[in-house]
């Protein structure tokens, strides 16, 4: 009878362990005891997570086979992230009639068990009103330190949140439509630029579009007004009395709204607007200005640096396309290239006649070629130039199999008929039209000084020096895979 009392009255502790999380500690000798208690608190523990979920996500008790499913689901390894997700983005939780402040708070209470601080809600709800998707709030919270400590508080794991892609351009885009113009995007709008930056189209290109557009002109704001359409448009923030006091004043005394813009566009803080999300910045370009691509091809070599200098000197930029058995040997003249706005191209591996050659050898010039400069850049190249601009069918077909048009040229600087730079210099800047492509090479020793004083001569007669890739794209020209632009040697 007395051990029939004792079953009874342990059966009846080991309940009330796991309704009120009692820890109880019984004297035995059993080795497997502790290997119970250690899972019955752990099982407590992870209820009272989904508990808080239900309570605070859907404003409910849970059922009791909700309870067990989610319970059941964690205790088999299944990340709290992902667990979380599936109440965040449940219908019954969806089709609540939340507020932005509303749906931040249960972010807040769940998520990180405590009530927002008014610099961080207010941020969550600025970016939640211009547009963010909910999946890149969610991943904002549960991809948290904070997050990973509450999880370690039941026990646990956090997991890794990874939202859909875009969310993040969305957001972007949706700011400088209602910054710029007054409005939410349209549906075609939003799509279509979505779609261009996925491309590589720059945040600076978006956003000169946007703020210099007919419609952004029609709303005639004055010079205070522009300003902090500006700043808000790029920076996300109102400008300082300070600084809208002196930029104004500038305007007033001549400054041109596109001189203010370019300033904002190549500043640290929109390169880091533009880097949270996940967007090329770009640079300013004056659309209203004649453009035109110096090309350097079969570099680096020891003249690469030479040129960059005059490049920087003169605030230009160009496109140099490589030779991918180079790439290694010069990585850090094409790094610093790359860190300053010039456009990497691809080449070829070898430089050899890729007519000559079979399909796969062809494939095989570009794609080793195109890798190797994205070990370097990070970035894949955007384009391709044949070695001695020659081309058939075995060449096109390959580029279209890997997705790059072929760039070729407009000007020709003859460098390999007389590398003096005079001549060179001369022939360029005397047939300089807007929208060229100039071939030259950064393999002549004498390649430096016929760039200076090309970008010297060009600049003063208004060109602004462009990539192959910008030129394009302000020229509205979208080439497909394997598509030619420019001349050649022939085919």
């Amino acid at each position: 009878m007395k051990k029939c009392i004792l079953s009874i009255f342990l059966l009846f502790s080991l309940l009330l362990s796991q309704i009120y999380s009692i820890e109880i500690i019984y004297a035995t000798d059993d080795p497997t005891t502790d290997n119970i208690y250690e899972v019955m608190t752990e099982k407590t523990a992870v209820e009272q997570f989904v508990t808080r979920l239900y309570k605070e996500v859907l404003g409910r008790d849970p059922e009791p086979t909700g309870l067990k499913y989610w319970t059941d689901v964690l205790l088999s390894g299944t990340p709290g992230a992902k667990v979380a997700h599936g109440f965040f983005f449940s219908k019954e939780f969806q089709n609540k009639p939340l507020t932005s402040e509303q749906y931040i708070d249960i972010h807040y209470r769940t998520l990180l068990d405590r009530t927002a601080d008014p610099g961080g809600r207010s941020y969550w709800i600025d970016l939640m009103n211009l547009g963010m998707p909910r999946e890149n709030i969610y991943s904002g919270f549960v991809n948290s330190k904070e997050f990973t400590s509450i999880c370690a508080e039941y026990g646990i794991v956090r997991g890794t949140y990874i939202p859909p892609p875009n969310g993040m351009t969305r957001a972007f885009i949706t700011r400088l439509y209602k910054e710029a113009l007054g409005r939410n995007p349209d549906i075609d709008g939003l799509t279509s630029w979505i779609e261009a930056i996925s491309n590589g189209v720059t945040g600076a290109y978006v956003a000169h579009s946007l703020l210099f557009s007919p419609e952004m002109a029609a709303r005639k704001l004055n010079n205070e007004k522009f300003i902090d359409v500006l700043f808000k448009s790029l920076l996300n923030r109102s400008p300082l009395a300070s600084e809208e006091a002196s930029l104004v004043n500038r305007l007033n005394n001549g400054a041109s709204r596109y001189n203010i813009f370019s300033e904002l566009i190549k500043s640290s803080e929109f390169a880091q607007i533009c880097k949270k999300h996940g967007i090329l910045q770009g640079r300013p370009i004056d659309t209203t200005k004649p453009m035109i691509a110096l090309t350097f091809d079969d570099g680096p070599m020891a003249v690469t640096g030479k040129i960059l200098d005059i490049l920087e000197e003169y605030d230009a930029i160009a496109t140099f396309y490589l030779n991918g058995y180079k790439v290694i040997p010069g990585q850090s003249s094409i790094l610093r290239a790359f860190n300053i706005g010039c456009e990497i191209g691809n080449h070829g591996w070898s430089h050899t006649d890729l007519t000559i050659l079979s399909y796969y050898q062809v494939r095989y010039e570009i794609v080793e070629t195109s890798n190797i400069i994205k070990s370097i850049t990070g970035q894949s190249p955007a384009t391709f130039r044949p070695a001695y601009g020659r081309i058939n069918s075995n060449v096109t077909d390959a580029a279209v199999e890997i997705g790059l048009p072929i760039l070729l040229w407009t000007l020709d600087s003859q460098e390999w008929n007389s590398s003096d730079p005079l001549t060179v210099s001369e022939l360029v800047i005397n047939n300089a039209k807007p929208g060229d492509i100039v071939l030259m090479h950064d393999t002549y020793d004498d390649a430096a000084a016929s760039t200076k004083r090309i970008v010297s001569e060009l600049s003063n007669k208004g060109f602004q020096f462009v990539t192959v890739s910008e030129l394009l794209l302000f020229s509205n020209i979208v080439l497909a895979p394997g598509q030619v632009y420019g001349v050649g040697f022939g085919w």
